[in-house]
């Protein structure tokens, strides 16, 4: 696993936690808390799989993926529209924090 890979890992597994972790909380259902948790997981799979495959991550590359990979989801039909589009501005909003990690591994 490549270092930038490894970095948006971590990140993307803080940001999707604290996402999914809300949801859950609200959420009592058994069935929907394992459901939410299937394709968060599968979304974070493939937005590292995107990601691996860009030879540059900025800001707008960043956001231009995480919308991708939203309207990939949102077609599944199977995700909730307005829990993915709260997971997707979430992540959105999360770039300061994965630019810091990115930032991080070119000054070691």
């Amino acid at each position: 696993m490549g270092k930038v890979t490894k970095a948006l890992g971590t990140g993307f597994g803080m940001a999707l936690a604290a996402t999914a972790g809300a949801y859950l909380l609200y959420k009592k259902n058994p069935k929907v808390r394992n459901k939410a948790k299937v394709w968060v997981d599968d979304m974070k799979k493939e937005l590292k799989k995107d990601f691996s495959k860009l030879n540059e991550i900025n800001q707008t590359t960043f956001k231009k993926t995480v919308e991708d990979v939203g309207e990939r989801f949102g077609r599944m039909g199977q995700v909730n529209k307005t829990e993915l589009s709260g997971l997707v501005n979430d992540l959105k909003d999360a770039w300061a924090h994965f630019s810091k990690d990115l930032s991080s591994l070119k000054k070691g």
